[in-house]
């Protein structure tokens, strides 16, 4: 077994990523966010505010922590407080990362062996830790210490929890819980279904993003439903799409603008504005869109239309029935039709795997009659 990897709560941990200095004590960043989450004055902002917790990589423990404490001064039970999970997405070889629970010494070491289980054989072997490793630097060692994991892309988790960061690591670390290793395809070998279930919200955080939602009230229109997802970088499955959309069409107003879009009601607009936050761009998972199916019919995606004959074999719809548009009635396409990323999920999936602050930047969204979701106000 390897040495004790020791890290003191008001020591300054600093190690270069080739990048950025990091020079905050871990307990000066537990502090931050759980002001900023005790903070939040209402649903919508504390569910803001627990999504960058998450994306910087705060541990389980203490997200559960925050939540419960919210759901206890506001009277309302958390959704998301029983924890998070993170899906297994994909084929994948995992190995563990076992990091010795830490000793009071407060003095780090420079270099620590750490124990790697590698799957379910049972083979340990020794990697090198310090304090100056970025995570892309713990990705390398991991390869060089088990070979077989070749180039494939590392992601860290503990815990069910995914690990984004070199600090949130080394914060597993110092608690003495196991970090785990999956090893995934490169972006660049994967089909489009692998990247939608590597991309795919899990359940637990998605109730918690609809909890949130169904608090809107009737002077809400779908700009706001579509300035929350993008706020929370969030990407719906078809069918959590299409839960969003039964819960908020009744509920909600219609935006002022586009105002020839849909004939009343927010319908029409709603489904542009989840449509556009969708992971699965050739689904119809609400066939009624206020326009005869020619909102379905006219969207784009940059210079691809779904019309086309080609990439129209892989539409597909979830309920209901379709005049207008061919399509199948599950999941499935025509034989031998693959479809096309015309969303440039492999370019999000790139860019959440590098830590990208705003994944779906890298997104090309769906345009309708010349209207996007931010033409929605």
């Amino acid at each position: 077994m390897g040495s004790t990897l020791t890290l003191d709560g008001d020591c300054e941990a600093c190690w270069d990523g080739g990048k950025s200095v990091f020079k905050q004590t871990v307990k000066s960043v537990r502090e931050q966010l759980k002001q900023e989450m005790r903070d939040a004055p209402g649903q919508e902002l504390f569910f803001g505010a627990y999504s960058k917790a998450k994306a910087a990589g705060v541990s389980e423990s203490v997200l559960k922590k925050l939540c419960e404490e919210h759901w206890t001064n506001t009277r309302k039970r958390s959704r998301v407080a029983d924890g998070l999970e993170m899906e297994g997405k994909g084929k994948s070889s995992r190995a563990s990362l076992v990091f010795p629970r830490p000793s009071s010494a407060g003095i780090p070491a420079e270099i620590s062996k750490v124990t790697v289980i590698v799957g379910l054989s049972g083979a340990e072997v020794l990697i090198d830790v310090d304090g100056n490793l970025s995570l892309e630097d713990l990705r390398n060692r991991v390869r060089q210490g088990y070979p077989e994991a070749g180039e494939r892309f590392i992601k860290f988790s503990s815990g069910g929890v995914v690990v984004n960061t070199a600090e949130a690591l080394f914060e597993y670390a110092q608690d003495g819980e196991t970090i785990c290793a999956a090893f995934l395809k490169n972006v660049d070998a994967m089909q489009l279904h692998e990247l939608q279930d590597e991309l795919s919200l899990g359940d637990r955080e998605f109730q918690g993003h609809l909890h949130t939602l169904r608090q809107f009230q009737a002077t809400r229109t779908p700009a706001d439903v579509a300035r929350y997802l993008w706020d929370n970088q969030v990407l719906l499955t078809a069918m959590q799409a299409q839960r969003i959309f039964d819960a908020l069409v009744k509920q909600i107003a219609r935006a002022q603008k586009p105002s020839s879009l849909g004939r009343d009601g927010p319908r029409a607009q709603l489904v542009l504005a989840l449509h556009s936050f969708c992971s699965e761009p050739y689904a119809i998972w609400e066939p009624v869109d206020d326009c005869d199916e020619c909102l379905w019919a006219n969207m784009r995606w940059g210079d691809d239309g779904l019309e086309s004959t080609q990439l129209g074999k892989g539409r597909y719809h979830l309920r209901g029935q379709l005049s207008n548009i061919s399509s199948a009635s599950s999941s499935s396409s025509v034989p031998g039709t693959r479809r096309k990323d015309v969303s440039k999920l492999a370019a999000v999936l790139t860019a959440q795997r590098e830590n990208a602050p705003k994944p779906l930047s890298a997104m090309t969204f769906l345009e309708a009659y010349h209207y996007t979701w931010q033409t929605l106000a």
